[in-house]
């Protein structure tokens, strides 16, 4: 057996590696253009594209959008203060009340107390104090104050805030 040298079997390498990428393309060109157009009505396909483009923009603008997700906030279990203020053990952004109550995490079940005078609402009704259902429990609580939203989800055994701010700048 013949052995080459580096530089020489290097370069046969280069020259088949190259030999095989032209005649590659080649046959993609030749094949490409031997069917017809997949699309057949180009301005009722630039019509779909722009009505999908504009519901797909308006889903995430909703209430219910990615657009408006301003936090994922982990309980400890326990009580857990919360607000805007840095020392709460969940802060929120500078839109809420800087003490807004706590949220006590007891194996599983989120209770909330709000404190005396923040306004936080559970549809039409403000809420002094009451247990959360999280979103493994069927509809999970919204509870909303001013432009923020807030509701408890479970992943694994972890119990966390999914924060919501309506006017987010990303919207």
């Amino acid at each position: 057996m013949r052995y080459l040298p580096f530089k020489k079997l290097e370069a046969l390498i280069l020259k088949y590696n190259y030999g095989f990428l032209i005649a590659t393309t080649f046959i993609l060109l030749v094949g490409c253009n031997s069917s017809e157009p997949v699309i057949k009505d180009e301005a009722a396909y630039v019509k779909s594209v722009e009505e999908w483009r504009a519901q797909r923009l308006e889903r995430l603008k909703s209430k219910t959008g990615w657009l408006n997700l301003a936090g994922l906030l982990w309980l400890e279990e326990g009580e857990n203060s919360f607000g805007s203020d840095s020392s709460n053990d969940v802060v929120f952004p500078e839109k809420a009340e800087p003490f807004c109550g706590t949220l006590t995490l007891d194996q599983g079940i989120v209770t909330l107390q709000v404190r005396q005078g923040i306004r936080i609402a559970c549809g039409d009704t403000l809420v002094h104090s009451m247990v959360l259902k999280d979103d493994h429990a069927g509809k999970a609580t919204l509870l909303e104050q001013g432009d923020l939203a807030w509701f408890i989800i479970k992943r694994g055994d972890r119990y966390g805030i999914r924060l919501r701010d309506y006017r987010h700048p990303r919207i």
